[in-house]
């Protein structure tokens, strides 16, 4: 249960982390080791045991935050120097993000020319996103199962929303600091525009 605990953290940390990822982060040499303690714990695959940690049904009997997640995670520092993002100042009325003329140094690849940065200032996605966090958007990374993506919420009061998202058809968009709780029922999917995955989390310790 110890290594799958750890596994659970790394994925908590990082959604779209590989099994080579975590066979790295473990110190594995090679990647049947995490299958390994997959297929002992009865998971059916890492799609599986991805979707069972960030819903909150791993660990067994976990359906909200719990002491472990409360835990300050070291996010994906991205190193200087890089070619760097375009900070975000606002957003139209669509979702289009307007860029300021800061960069923020990233070393993430590879981004796409669409590829822009955002400052988080609410307090609604702690621990997972803080107030002060730098996230970094791209529109053109591929949509994965649990992956953070950014959606603009069109109605009332516009503004951007985080959620994890599963499936296509229908699209489940589940509220990243609440684990346990049925998905994408507020505000309603309706109301929001795709603006693309979150690639990158930077933070200041």
């Amino acid at each position: 249960m110890e290594n799958l605990e750890k596994m659970a953290e790394l994925i908590r940390q990082n959604p779209s982390i590989t099994v080579k990822g975590l066979a790295q982060k473990l110190g594995y040499s090679e990647e049947r080791s995490i299958y390994y303690w997959l297929e002992k714990a009865h998971f059916k695959g890492i799609k599986a045991f991805k979707h069972a940690v960030l819903t909150g049904s791993f660990p067994p009997g976990q359906r909200k935050l719990g002491a472990d997640l409360d835990r300050v995670r070291e996010p994906e520092v991205a190193p200087a120097p890089s070619p760097g993002v375009y900070l975000a100042r606002s957003f139209k009325s669509d979702g289009t993000p307007v860029l300021s003329t800061e960069k923020i140094a990233v070393n993430v690849t590879p981004l796409s020319p669409r590829a822009f940065a955002v400052v988080i200032d609410e307090a609604e996605y702690s621990p997972v996103v803080l107030p002060g966090d730098v996230l970094i958007i791209d529109p053109q990374a591929p949509l994965e199962d649990g992956r953070l993506t950014a959606f603009w919420l069109s109605q009332n009061h516009q503004r951007l929303v985080l959620r994890r998202i599963y499936g296509k058809k229908p699209l489940l968009l589940i509220h990243p600091a609440q684990w346990g709780h049925a998905p994408g029922s507020s505000p309603p999917a309706a109301e929001l525009t795709l603006i693309g995955p979150v690639v990158c989390l930077i933070r200041s310790l």
